[in-house]
């Protein structure tokens, strides 16, 4: 009977499977567009090698969702060592999940759960402070590495002492591939909460690397 992987294992497979930037990153330009509120906000987008995100734009509600968007993305992107625990054991025997077995990370401040199928994360749960999460992908793609880009996924929001429900966000992500890297390029944003629903677009063109 072969070995099962351990859930260590099969933690730092889905981290290694997760598509990043090479180093050294050169940083990039590109033209933006922002879509809130039925306005259409125009501008420009700076991030540095450091991963420092710039947004040249007129200031407001669009640029500032803009930059913490581009934020996310860019410290997703970023190659380098998980800042949460890379040890992990089964939360649950083996079963017939459509998002994968439970893996629960030892040692982690943020008390981080997993789900994985195959090499891809699937879902993601973290606490932090008052707020508990949880990111669902439903559909990615392999790039030209075959590494994973999630392009449709969720969150969900819950006040951590009483599992009361805060809100959802639904993203749907586009990617340019720039040399050896891939760019946003374009970023939907669902946001469902009480009062309704919010609907948010940044749009990414004319990428160009920066010189290294």
């Amino acid at each position: 009977m072969a070995r099962e992987d351990s859930a260590t294992e099969r933690l730092r497979r889905a981290r290694e499977h997760r598509a990043t930037w090479p180093e050294p990153f050169p940083g990039f330009s590109g033209d933006l567009v922002v879509l809130m509120n039925g306005e259409r906000t125009e501008g420009m987008v700076r991030v540095m090698p450091d991963g420092e995100v710039e947004v040249d734009a007129a200031e407001g509600e669009a640029r500032q969702w803009a930059t913490d968007q581009l934020r996310s993305e860019v410290m997703h992107l970023r190659a380098g060592p998980s800042p949460f625990s890379a040890e992990a054991e089964y939360g649950e025997a083996e079963g017939e999940h459509p998002l994968g077995r439970l893996i629960v990370a030892t040692g982690d401040r943020f008390s981080s759960t997993y789900r994985i199928e195959g090499d891809r994360f699937r879902e993601v749960s973290r606490t932090m402070g008052d707020t508990k999460f949880s990111i669902v992908t439903v559909l990615g793609a392999e790039n030209a590495e075959g590494k994973h880009l999630p392009s449709v996924y969720t969150v969900t929001y819950w006040e951590a002492g009483t599992g009361r429900l805060s809100k959802v966000e639904t993203f749907q992500a586009e990617f340019a591939r720039v040399g050896g890297y891939d760019l946003p390029a374009s970023r939907i944003q669902v946001v469902s909460q009480d009062g309704g629903a919010l609907v948010r677009r940044m749009l990414l063109s004319n990428h160009v690397l920066s010189a290294i």
